[in-house]
């Protein structure tokens, strides 16, 4: 079979297509008038879908509303737009009955039923401007029928009524989904349109596919033209998909709900390389499903191999459904060359004029004469959301990237043929005011005096990329990260005296200015200070335990001293710490000196008491133990070589008999540590004794329930 190869040009380039004669149905399933109000301006015909079956083969109205419809659109100046009536063989029974081919077999090769039929056409044609044949699923004995019927049809209809007939799909060398039921030749010398479906190639009861591919397009179109005169020829398209479990037959689909599928299930649908339609898979229930339905792009694809052909008149089913971008593409591209024309447009002015630089989306509103509802706004010749609100306003919707830097642009309104044309323009103004800035906190808002260099962030709002930070009305390296945070580079020399100092924000001109200050204190650091110990004993020969101490002014870097040594620590709080003591510095009676000493100085000492017994068991921790790994505390981390020199790396606040499992980033196994008390140390080597180097590892932390938690620890040699 031939495979159709479009043109990557066109289908990237939609405005390369030549302009289109369209022509669509109001369809009894959803009231369409409001597309029809927006797009069908030049449209070169509408259909009302408006008549089926009863249970005894006659005509009745589809949908409560139809009559009333007719009505509106006959009585509204449509010169140009004739409306027609289309009949659909389906049955209004229990349950419904579809496309019933035996119901036109039955009703056709019957002289008096089919004479009975035709008088009811010729009765209901007085109430539009045409008739609109729509019986498909046609058994292939009809055809002989068929062709009667619409001999004798065309004989019946008064003069100036048109005949319209709707055709199912067939190629030079398949008949297609049932075809062959319509003689294409035969008919047409007694119709005045002929429109050749270009669907139903995948269905309900088909394996997954595209209803319509392309070079099944290609083919029946290529067919209809060595058919069909040119001036009677309409190619019809669709805009339905479905929904196939793979267990059953698949559902219809709008491209509305093929999107709302895709959005509820979280997937992405993605493009059919050779059908141009998008695809999406998914899962419900257990159940897959695949979800192939058309948008804009590859409906133009379609357009496109139907205008490669000579054919310029597309009928699409259906009103108010699709994608919005096919239906913008018709309001700008199609002509009706028997309709009205459309008026130039007059631009008189704009409100607002101007607006400043970063202002985001904004919203103008267009005043003149000779708008109408496919009217488009222009920003320096590129098409903007346009709302039609009267002949006179105009809305436009101006994204956040035309209005981000200064400068001029040209806005014009554009009325689409026939007839329209380009307005003058009018000029808009983005202009130039950097917003003055908010700084509503700093970070930190203490430091000691005699500190070293350290970095301030500064949080607010209305940041510029060239604000910057003033330190007592001094400027100082500033970097800006977003709109809300800044940092700058606060010197030793700046926090060499006690007291405050003033922070404020500056933005530079036009406009801009200076923020409020905030201030940041300037104080004397004080030392750590040691009230209790807990346990303040221990039997000699006791295991590993924690001890907690307790005081005030306890920093980060604290650390507990037994004996003027340091111990793997924890800062629990400012005013509490937890040390890892080893078995080893309890085996002998005595007493030792416990100090904690912090980048300030030391505190003062307690006694610890190591007592002389026999030990019958361990004793009890004084500190609950641990039930859950949300308390797994590391330190210290990162471990510095000038730091920490020394010392372990400590994993503490364990439930007890957990176990540390050490990797490298590569995923590569250092080693294993117990923690049967809750509390274990790394001595930076691997399971073959060798020190690690210098980086980042993965620690998984397991209690014994089988419960895991995962983190990074440094090594900064």
């Amino acid at each position: 079979m031939k495979r159709w190869v479009l043109p990557v040009l066109l289908l990237a380039t939609p405005s390369l297509l030549p302009a289109v004669e369209i022509s669509s149905w109001l369809s009894y399933q959803i009231r369409q008038e409001q597309t029809l109000d927006a797009f069908g301006r030049n449209f070169t015909s509408v259909a009302v879908f408006a008549y089926d079956f009863d249970t005894n083969d006659n005509l009745r109205p589809a949908q409560p509303w139809v009559d009333t419809e007719l009505n509106t659109l006959m009585t509204t100046p449509h010169a140009g737009r004739p409306v027609f009536i289309t009949i659909v063989n389906d049955i209004e029974s229990n349950p419904p009955q579809q496309h019933n081919g035996q119901l036109i077999l039955r009703v056709l090769s019957d002289p008096a039923k089919r004479a009975a039929h035709i008088q009811q056409l010729v009765a209901l044609s007085a109430r539009a401007d045409g008739i609109d044949i729509d019986y498909e699923g046609l058994l292939t004995g009809t055809r002989p029928h068929f062709t009667q019927f619409i001999q004798e049809l065309r004989a019946a209809l008064p003069p100036g009524k048109l005949l319209s007939v709707i055709c199912q799909p067939k190629t030079s060398t398949d008949d297609g989904p049932r075809g062959q039921a319509i003689d294409w030749v035969a008919i047409q010398p007694y119709v005045d349109i002929m429109k050749i479906m270009t669907y139903y190639y995948s269905f309900g009861a088909s394996p997954p596919g595209p209803s319509a591919p392309l070079d099944k397009v290609h083919d029946i179109v290529q067919l209809a033209v060595s058919e069909i005169p040119s001036q009677k020829l309409h190619v019809v398209l669709t805009q339905f998909g479905f929904d196939w479990p793979e267990n059953g037959p698949g559902q219809f689909l709008s491209y509305e709900e093929a999107n709302q599928i895709a959005r509820l299930h979280n997937v992405t649908p993605f493009r059919d390389p050779v059908s141009q339609v998008l695809r999406a898979n998914y899962d419900e229930g257990g159940v897959s499903h695949q979800i192939w339905f058309d948008d804009s792009q590859s409906l133009l694809a379609k357009v496109a191999i139907i205008q490669s052909e000579g054919v310029q008149k597309i009928d699409v089913w259906q009103l108010g459904v699709g994608d919005p971008n096919f239906w913008n593409w018709v309001s700008v591209n199609a002509v009706n060359p028997n309709g009205a024309q459309n008026p130039p447009p007059v631009l008189s002015s704009i409100s607002p004029v101007s607006v400043s630089a970063g202002a985001g989306d904004i919203q103008l509103t267009l005043m003149g004469s000779n708008f109408v509802t496919s009217s488009v706004v222009r920003w320096n010749g590129q098409n903007r959301p346009t709302t039609f609100v009267s002949d006179t306003v105009l809305r436009v919707n101006i994204p956040a990237g035309d209005v981000s830097v200064p400068g001029q642009a040209l806005l014009t309104v554009f009325n689409p043929p026939p007839g329209g044309g380009l307005s003058a323009g009018q000029i808009f103004t983005v202009t130039f005011v950097n917003p003055p800035p908010v700084l509503a906190s700093v970070s930190p808002a203490t430091v000691f005096v005699g500190g070293s260099d350290f970095t301030l962030t500064a949080t607010g709002s209305n940041f510029l990329s060239n604000s910057l930070l003033l330190w007592n009305g001094a400027v100082h390296p500033t970097t800006v990260l977003n709109g809300t945070t800044l940092t700058a580079t606060v010197s030793a020399s700046d926090i060499a005296s006690l007291g405050t100092a003033a922070v404020v924000i500056f933005n530079p001109p036009p406009g801009g200015g200076f923020s409020s200050p905030q201030t940041v204190a300037i104080v004397t650091p004080l030392s750590p200070a040691l009230s209790s110990l807990d346990p303040d004993s221990i039997t000699a020969g006791s295991p590993n335990f924690s001890l907690v101490v307790a005081g005030e002014n306890f920093r980060p870097d604290a650390v507990v001293h037994w004996n003027g040594l340091p111990r793997p620590t924890s800062v629990i709080s400012s005013t509490q710490a937890r040390a890892a003591i080893s078995a080893g510095d309890v085996i002998t009676p005595g007493t030792a000196t416990i100090t904690v000493v912090d980048s300030v100085g030391a505190s003062n000492s307690l006694p610890f008491l190591i007592k002389q017994g026999s030990v019958a068991a361990p004793p009890v921790s004084p500190i609950a133990p641990i039930s859950d790994l949300s308390q797994v505390h590391v330190f210290p981390n990162p471990w510095r070589a000038g730091s920490h020199q020394g010392l372990p790396i400590t994993f503490d606040f364990l439930p007890n008999d957990s176990t540390i499992k050490l990797y490298t980033l590569s995923s590569r196994w250092i080693k294993s540590i117990p923690a049967p008390l809750g509390s274990a140390t790394w001595d930076l080597t691997n399971d073959s004794d060798e020190t690690v180097s210098s980086g980042f590892y993965f620690y998984f932390v397991t209690d014994p329930s089988g419960h895991e938690t995962k983190g990074k620890v440094a090594i900064i040699k």
